[in-house]
């Protein structure tokens, strides 16, 4: 069985005990996470991930997208973007957590 690499855009609430270890997110905060993980299938892959992140302190955890990640890790030019799927290929998963705020949809001003 082989193994592949995909990557999941994930879109989380920030926990009261997250924060509480991670001070750069806040309270009730939707945060965009970029999620590596290695498995034989996307959807073998993609199940586990809510159940993963509700346990490390994420809620209302919600996949936005989903893709295969060609095995040339080298190509992907963000370095922590690479660094974290450098890990997944070793570990299984690895994430990067974007510390600015998602903008709710009742926040969002439309442009003018």
């Amino acid at each position: 069985m082989s193994l592949n690499l995909y990557l999941f855009l994930i879109e989380a609430t920030a926990s009261q005990a997250l924060a509480v270890q991670k001070p750069e997110v806040r309270v009730g905060g939707r945060y965009m996470i970029n999620c590596f993980a290695v498995e034989s299938s996307l959807e073998k892959a993609k199940a586990p991930l809510p159940r993963y992140f509700r346990k490390i302190g994420w809620n209302s955890v919600e996949i936005k997208g989903e893709k295969q990640v060609p095995p040339t890790l080298r190509a992907i030019s963000e370095p922590k973007l690479r660094e974290a799927a450098e890990t997944a290929a070793k570990r299984g998963v690895a994430f990067v957590v974007y510390t600015q705020e998602v903008k709710q949809a009742a926040e969002a001003k439309p442009d003018a």
